[in-house]
């Protein structure tokens, strides 16, 4: 079995969930929601399952029906949109500009999932208060699984204390040119399983770019700057694949990594390309006799288990003081592709 196939299967059961929530004949019944600076309009095609309550350009829908689509527009510097229930909702941003003023932009708080659809041709922008009245962690936010599809953008920018996108499950990337800048914690945080298909990101934060249990990237472009020391531009906890698509991280920070791995790394196909200058980090330890210097060194790939390369290209430029290409704690495994590494900032004293 390829290692693409391995890492499709591995996530099965919850891509089986995202898949049906992006399919458009699940979705019937539409609530239009048109923000308007200090108020917004609201269309109810959803009957009395769908509730909600207003302030000003503050919107909570509560829905207890199955198939509801939420159809956002318009632009408010003083607005949010919350979704409550257990269905799960598909929410499409048809060209809309949010800034909330004490919370996230968007909130769906639906126990199965939300399909994110970024309408063709739109360009969309959330941005959330600076502070935030609910114990939420980002500026958008999903309770439930995150599919994220179409052919829009989207701009998310970050004034709160929180991730830019959090999901405490799973999120999928279908589609879509989304951005993420500014966020104190990672630009996208998810609690199970980040796997990205088609289109692309570009990320940066002050802390990791891309933080999830278990990393699927079988297509589409990922572009990082990594700024801060000791930081991850993608953290994987557990396993990780790259089936494909292309990987463009730049990391400044001393000791930080490109790719992060606390599991095995399978690498079938794609492109992955890492421009690092961190240095190492030296840091003396006292606690024992004698004493010791414990580097910590700022590298392109580090895998904590085993790294298999099966094709695809590994291409590193790294100018950081004793920088480190490739770190593999277990074994590496090399079938076919690429692999090259420059290191040209010499040798720590």
């Amino acid at each position: 079995m390829n290692v693409r196939a391995t890492g499709i299967l591995a996530g099965t059961a919850w891509l089986a969930c995202a898949a049906a929530l992006a399919a458009d004949a699940t979705f019937t019944n539409t609530v239009s929601v048109a923000f308007a600076e200090t108020s917004a309009t609201v269309s109810n095609g959803a009957g009395s399952g769908v509730t909600w309550s207003q302030l000003g350009a503050d919107l909570a829908f509560t829905s207890t029906v199955e198939g509801v689509e939420y159809v956002v527009s318009g632009s408010s510097s003083a607005g949010s949109l919350k979704i409550s229930g257990v269905p799960a909702c598909k929410v499409v941003l048809a060209g809309v500009d949010l800034a909330a003023s004490c919370q996230p932009a968007l909130n769906v708080s639906t126990t199965n999932g939300c399909s994110l659809v970024l309408a063709d041709g739109t360009t969309n922008a959330l941005t959330d208060g600076p502070v935030y009245v609910e114990a939420i962690e980002g500026a958008l936010y999903s309770s439930g699984p995150l599919a994220i599809g179409g052919n829009g953008g989207l701009v998310l920018a970050v004034r709160g204390p929180e991730h830019g996108i959090y999901s405490p499950t799973n999120v999928w990337i279908q589609g879509g040119d989304v951005s993420v800048s500014g966020p104190p914690k990672d630009a996208l945080h998810v609690g199970g399983t980040f796997t990205m298909d088609n289109g692309s990101l570009a990320l940066s934060a002050e802390s990791d770019a891309i933080d999830a249990d278990r990393v699927f990237i079988n297509g589409g472009s990922i572009e990082i700057l990594s700024v801060p020391e000791n930081v991850e531009g993608i953290k994987c906890d557990g396993d990780m694949v790259v089936g494909g698509g292309a990987i463009n991280v730049v990391v400044r920070g001393d000791r930080s990594k490109g790719i992060g791995c606390g599991g095995s790394l399978e690498i079938d196909r794609g492109a992955l390309s890492f421009l690092l200058s961190g240095d190492v980090y030296l840091k003396t330890v006292t606690n024992s006799a004698p004493n010791y210097v414990d580097p910590k060194y700022c590298t392109g790939i580090s895998c904590a288990s085993n790294l298999t390369i099966q094709g695809g290209s590994i291409v590193m430029t790294h100018t950081g003081l004793a920088g480190k290409g490739i770190s593999v704690d277990g074994n590496l495994t090399m079938n076919d592709g690429k692999i090259d590494v420059v290191s040209s900032g010499g040798a720590s004293s």
